[in-house]
């Protein structure tokens, strides 16, 4: 696990070279505290193949890695939602179980996590979009950067640079993304053919 393990660093520096960081507790939307880190995990690993070509099938995992890990953690927000609904009367008992199953099947241990975080009022990841909008946008950013990676390393610095001045609309803007609605319409979208390529060549790999 180490090579993932760069990939985490690099996902934290990110925040930690960020004016975001500083501001971070004070925000309201945390989109925009996960947004440069989350696209940083995508990019990171088509960078460090190229410095580190012995490890390239290495950081393709990572890619993979990164991509699931995102969406387990917004399906673990809308059940941490879910649970706040529940202690305010606005949902049942019976349609938060209904939904944990339908996102996680019979892992229980994520029920546990769950349960343990909302027991001590920490809501971090209280809503989807925390996660899954940043994981939209960095899965479009990853592949303009195939093409233009001179290009969407600017707009990258562009945006690090002033992430704490500007809003979440500006920073899709400056990254040449389209809106919060199509990003998230194109990420379901073109998820399952994402997810089928990267595990096509997990495949061919172990043939």
């Amino acid at each position: 696990g180490r090579v993932n393990d760069i990939v985490v660093a690099i996902h934290e520096l990110v925040h930690s070279a960020s004016g975001e960081f500083i501001k971070l507790r004070h925000k309201k939307d945390g989109r925009m505290g996960e947004l440069m880190p989350v696209i940083a995990d995508q990019l990171a690993p088509m960078v460090l193949v190229k410095v580190f070509p012995r490890f390239k099938e290495n950081f393709k995992e990572a890619r993979l890695e990164s991509q699931i890990l995102n969406v387990i953690k917004a399906r673990k927000s809308v059940i941490e939602g879910m649970v706040i609904k529940l202690m305010t009367g606005e949902t049942t008992k019976q349609r938060l179980i209904e939904k944990y199953f339908d996102l996680f099947g019979k892992d229980m241990n994520m029920a546990v996590l769950i349960y343990d975080e909302c027991a001590n009022h920490k809501f971090g990841a209280m809503f989807e979009a925390k996660y899954l909008l940043p994981q939209a946008a960095a899965l479009e950013m990853a592949e303009k950067f195939e093409k233009e990676p001179r290009a969407v390393a600017k707009m990258f610095k562009s945006v690090l640079l002033q992430d704490d001045v500007i809003t979440l609309e500006e920073a899709l803007k400056l990254l040449d993304l389209p809106s919060e609605e199509k990003l998230i319409d194109d990420y379901v979208q073109k998820f399952p053919a994402r997810l089928d390529k990267f595990k096509s060549h997990k495949l061919e790999k172990e043939a």
